[in-house]
């Protein structure tokens, strides 16, 4: 089946709360009437980009791409990964890597010089997730010498209570 990645549409927040509340299940849906002027505020934002992956014409997977304006860097923006999903029945067929590409992808179309993916998970998945080499065809670990290893997560433990933040880093290939 075709894999087809592009930007949520504006009518397709419903389909998005479902997925989303596949990421947080502890946390209750947000009541759309409470989404709507949310959602209509982030698609009007252009540094927002909340990419899909759709099977089959339903929406499957997802990630948001924010590109923050930058002072350094020669005024280059960076980018911000949040909000990785893929619904439990369409994992490991290479939705979540293709929706990770693109929004990778965008980020330098965006002349971002870095990205950062930020997640509270605890579990070991997005650290193996993060590792495939599928993702360094558009990008490289930022913490690489001399010829380049296959990407990896750089782990960060912030310790607030019993919680850590695993913060993968990303610059363009050159």
């Amino acid at each position: 089946m075709p894999i087809t990645i592009r930007e949520v549409a504006d009518d397709e927040l419903f389909a998005l709360l479902c997925l989303y509340a596949r990421l947080h299940p502890e946390e209750e849906m947000l009541p759309l009437g409470e989404a709507v002027p949310l959602w209509k505020a982030l698609r009007q934002d252009s540094n927002q980009h909340c990419l899909g992956a759709y099977w089959n014409g339903s929406l499957v997977a997802t990630c948001t791409l924010i590109v923050v304006p930058n002072l350094t860097r020669g005024g280059r923006p960076y980018g911000l990964i949040e909000n990785v999903v893929t619904h439990p029945d369409y994992r490991r067929r290479g939705l979540g890597t293709a929706v990770l590409k693109r929004a990778l992808q965008t980020a330098w179309e965006r002349d971002c010089y870095k990205v950062m993916l930020l997640t509270g998970s605890k579990m070991r998945q997005p650290s193996i997730f993060m590792s495939r080499p599928a993702l360094s065809a558009v990008s490289r670990p930022a913490l690489s010498r001399g010829p380049l290893p296959p990407l990896r997560t750089a782990r960060k433990v912030l310790r607030t209570g019993q919680s850590s933040r695993n913060i993968t880093l990303w610059r363009k290939r050159a």
